[in-house]
Formats: C-alpha cells, structure tokens, sequence
C-alpha cells in the first residue's frame, strides 16, 4: 500500500515538475508572438496552457485519461467546438526531450483549423504524443 502511494506520489511530482518545465521554455524567445496562459479556463474546463490566439491547448498526460476516457472525449469535443485544438504529451517527454516537445508545438502553432491528425473530431480522445 506505501509503495503504491509512493508511486503515485513520484508520478503527480513528474507531472508537476513536467508542466513548469515546460511552462518556462514556452515563455522563452516566441513568448513575444506566441502567448501561452497557464491553468486557463475555457469551457468550464481547467486546461494545463493554452494559446488563445491560435486556438492551441497543450497538456501534459498524467493517465487521468486513460482512467476517464469517456469524460475526457466529451472534453476534447467541447473544446474542439470552441475551435481549440488540444495536443497532449508525456510528462517524460517533456522532461527528457523537450526540444522535440517544443518543435511539435511550434508546427503546431503554424497549423489551422480543429483537431489535430483527425483526432479528436470524431469524439475519441487526442493521442498522447511519444517522441
């Protein structure tokens, strides 16, 4: 029972420590043309950040969706019919190699329109990018 807690206990800190990783490289040299907001709402929705201008939401995956993935679908097509396209990461890409995190995310921010890969629309829930 402590070692499952424990485990847990790591993966929240991962997920924690993944996000402001991330957070403070997406403020870096594009901060100027691309602004991301942490911890916004849209929707109802607490996202992780997301750039309002481009219609972009980033998260990083921490398996609540695999846990609840139908509340998740209905997320992802809320959000998606506000016009946001979500891209999700693993908290250990993002710690590990987050200079291909960041250049997903800068294709990303040069993409149009909803969904991301067609996915998503269809009402399944965004895939989990591994690099």
């Amino acid at each position: 029972m402590h070692r499952r807690r424990r485990q847990i206990d790591h993966h929240r800190l991962q997920c924690v420590q993944a996000e402001l990783h991330l957070w403070l490289a997406l403020q870096g040299e594009d901060a100027a043309r691309y602004r991301f907001r942490r911890h916004h709402l849209i929707a109802g929705y607490l996202v992780d950040m997301a750039c309002v201008p481009a219609r972009l939401i980033v998260e990083i995956d921490d398996g609540r969706v695999q846990a609840a993935p139908s509340y998740h679908s209905a997320r992802t097509r809320m959000l998606e019919n506000k016009g946001y396209r979500l891209r999700r990461f693993r908290s250990e890409d993002v710690l590990l190699r987050l200079s291909r995190v960041l250049a997903e995310i800068a294709r990303e921010l040069g993409r149009d329109g909803p969904g991301l890969n067609g996915h998503g629309s269809d009402g399944r829930v965004p895939r989990v990018v591994s690099l």
